[in-house]
């Protein structure tokens, strides 16, 4: 497998990820404004009358940066050492024949038979056979799990320790590790005579560890580092490590008119919201509707993210659906009507069904792990739900693992919901959150939402492609404002501080900008 947190280390597998584009590659990229574009494939592929069978055609240019050229063996053995990593090679190769018998056999500790869908006819060609229809599969081809190593290089170097070694870690993007200094350090430079052309203007890009808090903010101070905090967050934690850990200078900062222009931010693809359980308790059953509704009309989400987002460096109130701000599916800002303040007819509302309080008593709100950010989230809900309800419902930690557990065995009642996109697909949200099958398969939020509608819109937009699937994606997840089936309420932001001379620095909700987008201007 490629394991890119063994790239990071500095920070978790998103860091790794953000790393890995500029290194490898596969048949197709995201560029810096997300179009999915042809990376080692020479264009789109030809697809079968029954969408089951794709042929791709290989650049003949296309080699690894120490020469090897790519060949279409260099995908099926890629892709065969990925897929029994269980990890996110699902998303990458669950729909391909044979995956199935693979992921069984890795659960099982078993031996793992090969991915029989896909095969090389010749040297520049690649055959994959799907077991169905899969609109969502091409995108799902720019992941990390479909980028192919250099067999030659993890040979000679190990399979254990080939990433460790400036000459072992082979890939065909732009970018290759010339130094590595563990804990300390990681050097690149451009690939010299990249297959693919220019490789932008930088000559060399030092990814620095720094312990976080005071240590980094006199490096970008005395000019040592040009840029803090390069990657997106890794997890739904709680708030990117840059807001968490220099809040104050941060607010130095941004009170400076001559250096405010210094704070970038961006929206992540990645969504923060209250679950209920639809199976048991006060929220189960079509007359429960209106119940939750009151409670997402009880929360002014203004008020949330002055509370707990830190200027928006944080996170934004989301109004625009499930699907997080930039990615296909957003419904739109303002599109989400059950994110409106309205605690005078949520109060009414709790009135009319809950007269006595009894059906609400012992009512508690569920939530882990206990980051900083997560546990300000909790104590404002706390204090809204209090003030404009008047209910007083205690938030409750769990430990991650703990919580997951009896989130995803339907014992919560009231509780944490979170997302964050693996790639610009809203299948990605659908059929890992929001429809029965997910739910019963995944455990995957906890409420045993499930609308047959819902199901049979997703069931037709996954096996169109996308300039057809949208829209019914987004009836989907208008669906599940209707339904109240959650109450959405923000999306997170990552922050970086850029110094003025660095030009073309950015981020997308899902990635940062490649490096070849870099330049250094004259200072």
């Amino acid at each position: 497998m490629i394991d890119l947190r063994h790239l990071a280390l500095l920070a978790g597998a998103a860091l790794a990820v953000a790393i890995g584009t500029n290194i490898f590659g596969g048949l197709y990229r995201y560029d810096d404004h997300l179009r999915l574009l042809p990376d080692i494939a020479d264009g789109r592929p030809e697809v079968s009358p029954d969408s089951r069978t794709y042929t791709f055609h290989l650049n003949p240019k296309a080699k690894f940066w120490n020469g090897d050229p790519v060949t279409a063996a260099d995908f099926v053995y890629s892709w065969n050492r990925a897929a029994p990593a269980q990890n996110y090679s699902g998303f990458t190769f669950g729909p391909i024949d044979g995956y199935q018998a693979i992921a069984a056999a890795a659960a099982a500790s078993q031996p793992v038979p090969a991915l029989r869908g896909i095969s090389a006819p010749d040297a520049h060609t690649l055959m994959v056979h799907l077991t169905a229809p899969s609109g969502g599969w091409l995108p799902a081809l720019a992941l990390p799990a479909a980028w192919i190593v250099d067999r030659k290089a993890i040979a000679a170097y190990g399979e254990a320790t080939w990433w460790t070694n400036a000459d072992g870690l082979v890939g065909t993007g732009p970018f290759r590790l010339t130094s590595r200094t563990p804990n300390k350090s990681l050097v690149f430079t451009p690939t010299p005579h990249w297959w693919r052309g220019s490789t932008g203007e930088l000559t060399r890009l030092e990814l620095q560890v720094v312990a976080a808090g005071a240590s980094q903010w006199q490096a970008y101070q005395a000019g040592t580092v040009d840029v803090l905090g390069y990657g997106a967050p890794s997890s739904g934690a709680g708030a990117p490590e840059l807001t968490s850990s220099l809040g104050p200078q941060l607010e130095s900062l941004g009170a400076d008119p001559g250096h405010r222009a210094e704070i970038h931010s961006w929206p992540v693809g990645h969504t923060e919201w209250v679950g209920f359980n639809f199976q048991a308790g006060p929220f189960s059953g079509p007359e429960s509707h209106d119940l939750r509704l009151a409670f997402s009309q009880g929360i002014d989400r203004s008020a949330l993210v002055r509370a707990v987002c830190e200027h928006g460096w944080a996170c934004t109130a989301a109004t625009g659906g499930l699907i997080a701000k930039g990615l296909q599916g957003y419904l739109g800002e303002g599109a989400d009507p059950t994110a409106h303040f309205n605690p005078a007819k949520a109060r009414a509302t709790i009135a009319r069904l809950d007269p006595g309080g009894s059906r609400l008593r012992g009512l508690i709100y569920n939530y882990g792990p206990a980051s900083p950010l997560l546990v300000a989230v909790a104590r404002n809900l706390h204090d809204q739900w209090k003030a404009n309800l008047g209910l007083d419902i205690p938030a409750r930690p769990l430990d991650q693992g703990s919580f997951f557990a009896a989130r995803g065995r339907g014992q919560l009642t009231l509780f944490r919901g979170s997302w964050l996109a693996d790639y610009d697909y809203p299948q990605d949200w659908f059929d890992n959150l929001f429809t029965t099958s997910a739910d019963q398969v995944n455990d995957s939020t906890g409420s045993g939402y499930s609308n047959s509608a819902v199901d049979a819109l997703v069931a037709a937009a996954d096996r169109l492609p996308l300039d057809s699937a949208v829209s019914k994606y987004q009836q989907a997840g208008r669906a599940l404002l209707d339904d109240q089936a959650m109450a959405v309420l923000f999306y997170y932001t990552r922050t970086a501080v850029v110094k003025p001379y660095v030009d073309g620095y950015g981020a997308n909700p899902l990635l940062d900008y490649g490096w070849t987008s870099i330049r250094i201007l004259r200072h």
